[in-house]
């Protein structure tokens, strides 16, 4: 096993403020019980929070199966078994509700969000044998969920989140994931192109926004879609300026730093430096998230 590095967050409510509190670092071999030993020290503070790595599930729109909701999980499971690469008989099976077209409206669609039972069991193991309460088991598109809807509330929202090894877009709307996309484009790839092959680069990936908020207006008819929020690892005035240029929207900076209190001598993200706390701290708003 190569390097590890590995981040948590613990947000608490203070006197009706979001505060924040990063973990070290953790990296190397160790990273990974370091961090769990930090998330035990918290523990009673806040919920212990797992997100797993884009490799460890698998997430697709299916038909909302016509049975009571306790039995949805079920359903689906037998829904995707020919859609997943994995045996779904012990895989970790869950569902998220997307909205209907029109506020209030109903929805008969469903995310389906499965993954392997050996690396789901393997993570629980390793949190047991740390003696550490593991909670919940997210991803990074309902972390993101979280801080799109910490910005923008009810509204309709895209959320692009450039970071070290991927690029990922929700798309939010009544606090609800309605749908998402990742992009092979991470940020070291960004910085190595130069000139007209950044901006082509930049260009494809405004394409690509282009096509996605279409499809969203036509799905989403009662949303009305016309801010991006921009989280960006490296670049981010440049593809801020290269994305409203060419996608029409109302493309801002998203600072973590402006929705809660982070502690001032540490930064969210550094490339340099190789992390990024980003997705973390949307897992951790989760209790706070509805």
């Amino acid at each position: 096993m190569g390097r590890r590095k590995t981040l948590a967050v613990a947000i608490q409510s203070s006197q009706g403020a979001l505060v924040a509190e990063p973990s070290p670092v953790f990296a190397g071999e160790a990273a990974m019980g370091q961090c769990m030993a930090w998330q035990r020290a918290h523990a009673g503070r806040w919920a212990g929070s797992l997100v797993l790595q884009a490799a460890d599930y698998t997430s697709l729109p299916v038909e909302a199966p016509k049975v009571a909701p306790q039995e949805q999980r079920d359903a689906v499971r037998w829904q995707i078994k020919d859609q997943v690469e994995f045996a779904v008989e012990h895989a970790s099976v869950d569902v998220m509700s997307i909205p209907g077209p029109l506020l209030g409206s109903m929805s008969d669609r469903l995310f389906a969000v499965a993954a392997p039972a050996d690396r789901i069991a393997g993570w629980m193991s390793s949190y047991r044998q740390a003696r550490c309460a593991l909670d919940t088991i997210d991803i990074p598109e309902m972390a993101m969920r979280n801080l799109a809807a910490l910005a923008a509330g009810d509204g309709a929202v895209a959320f692009l989140h450039v970071g070290i090894n991927l690029t990922r877009m929700t798309l939010v709307w009544q606090r609800e994931l309605c749908t998402y996309r990742q992009f092979e484009l991470p940020a070291q790839q960004l910085l190595d192109a130069q000139g007209d092959d950044r901006t082509a680069m930049l260009d494809r990936l405004a394409l690509d926004i282009q096509r996605t908020t279409d499809a969203f207006a036509r799905q989403f008819h009662g949303a009305d879609l016309s801010k991006l929020l921009l989280c960006a690892v490296v670049l981010g005035d440049e593809i801020q300026a290269r994305l409203a240029e060419m996608t029409g929207l109302n493309v801002q900076l998203f600072q973590l730093q402006d929705h809660l209190t982070w502690p001032s001598d540490r930064p969210v993200h550094d490339f340099a430096r190789d992390f990024d706390f980003t997705i973390a701290a949307g897992a951790a708003l989760r209790p706070s998230a509805p």
